[in-house]
């Protein structure tokens, strides 16, 4: 059992209103701006944390939980825009859950915590198995639920980090084929209940699939080689005239298609020093398409 406690001036942008919009946690002070932000706000943790490590007949784990309460010097702009009073907006509870089981080459994982305010939950669960010596595969299945919202938030997402307004299922795999060679793949459909809850708030989703080669030319030289092919919806601008009466606006999902190819090389030149140089082309496809306007009936254009 782990209790902890804490008190401390992290970095965050406060807008005119006096909400924290957000949180920089890039620890550079160099401009005025991010000199402005520097220690900004006051965080005030406390929770504890229980796990239980267990292992019998060919079978090991862990399972336990979380709870924690945090709270800062000024209101969260999140909390206000998910309906929570200012004078509330700036603390909250979270609970959460875990476990690990494995036995022999398999193992399956789970986590899912929930946030007092807004009140809403978040999962991720999977499997990993290994069926050779030097392969390895995982599968991962995830649930993030559309208004949960948590500053410590480290989760395995398509949108940053944040464990929020996403779903997805996930497969890869990991192969050593010889001490010099290494390959790999996954594969990532994911879904936005929202695509964006200011803007256009209806779903999305897209996908992004990943190849991974490497080869160890010599004892100081690395070759590192991926490919990427992705497909995910933006929400974009659409514009319509109104003839003399203006113009209406509005937002639809952009498709964006992005390919990718980068090589990396790792020279070491001594014990101490390493340089890394990396080519890359890149190619972004945006399809722009005529809408439906619903005032006019005439065609909307996105922008």
């Amino acid at each position: 059992m782990t209790v902890f406690t804490s008190s401390n001036r992290v970095d965050g942008r406060v807008d005119g209103d006096g909400l924290i919009t957000s949180f920089d946690e890039s620890g550079y002070h160099r401009t005025e701006t991010e000199l402005e932000r520097r220690d900004g706000v006051t965080e005030t943790v406390e929770g504890a944390n229980i796990l239980w490590n267990f292992g019998a007949s060919g079978v090991r784990g862990r399972v336990g939980g979380s709870m924690i309460h945090y709270g800062y010097s000024a209101p969260l702009e999140t909390l206000v825009e998910s309906g929570i009073e200012r004078g509330d907006a700036s603390s909250a509870d979270l609970v959460g859950l875990e476990a690990v089981v494995t036995s022999g080459n398999a193992g399956i994982f789970v986590e899912t915590v929930f946030s007092q305010k807004p009140d809403d939950s978040s999962w991720i669960a999977g499997a990993s198995y290994e069926p050779t010596r030097g392969v390895s595969t995982v599968v991962a299945v995830r649930q993030y639920g559309e208004h949960y919202y948590s500053p410590f938030a480290g989760a395995f997402a398509e949108r940053g980090d944040g464990a929020s307004n996403e779903e997805g299922y996930y497969a890869g795999i990991d192969a050593r084929l010889s001490r010099k060679v290494r390959v790999g793949a996954y594969y990532d459909w994911f879904r936005f209940p929202l695509l964006s809850p200011s803007s256009y708030p209806y779903p999305s989703e897209g996908h992004d699939m990943r190849l991974f080669a490497s080869w160890k030319a010599s004892s100081s030289i690395v070759w590192s080689l991926q490919l990427q092919h992705k497909k995910k919806e933006e929400a974009s601008l659409a514009q319509g005239a109104l003839g003399g009466a203006g113009t209406v606006n509005g937002y639809a999902p952009l498709p964006s298609l992005t390919d990718r190819v980068r090589l990396d090389s790792d020279i070491k030149l001594s014990r101490v020093l390493s340089i890394r140089t990396r080519g890359e082309v890149k190619r972004v496809t945006q399809k722009f398409f005529r809408v439906m306007c619903p005032i006019t009936g005439g065609w909307c254009m996105n922008n």
